[in-house]
């Protein structure tokens, strides 16, 4: 696996390992921040120039990419969110959601990467229930 190096704020930095989806900020100029960069540096979300963004993508190595034409004056999204499933039993499992969209003053869309690589478009990532 490849190690990408983060840098935190306080100037110490560590390794991380590339993320099953990760995102891609594509600019109107033509030029795009990746967040595990060909550089080897992990681009952290708030690197991303909102005001000039054309589109953000979500990218997996062997899926097509989610992408999100930009609209200016909106707020970009990312996060994740993490379920554990089976609590307590001895097939317990973590999994990881990768949400990502935009908000406006009136409304909020999220899409959220389901493990099996299916899409849910919310405004409420909690509302969402994963079942086996």
């Amino acid at each position: 696996m490849t190690e990408y190096i983060f840098y935190r704020e306080d100037g110490t930095t560590c390794e991380v390992t590339k993320e099953q989806w990760s995102w891609v900020a594509q600019y109107l100029d033509g030029t795009s921040l990746c967040q595990f960069g060909e550089d080897g540096r992990f681009h952290q979300f708030r690197e991303i120039n909102q005001a000039n963004l054309g589109s953000f993508l979500m990218v997996h190595e062997t899926a097509p990419p989610l992408v999100l034409h930009w609209i200016p004056g909106m707020k970009l999204i990312h996060f994740y969110r993490h379920m554990r499933l089976e609590v307590g039993t001895p097939n317990e499992m973590q999994i990881q959601l990768y949400c990502f969209g935009y908000e406006c003053a009136a409304y909020k869309v999220i899409l959220v990467i389901m493990p099996d690589g299916g899409v849910v478009v919310t405004n409420d990532v909690d509302s969402i229930s994963i079942g086996r």
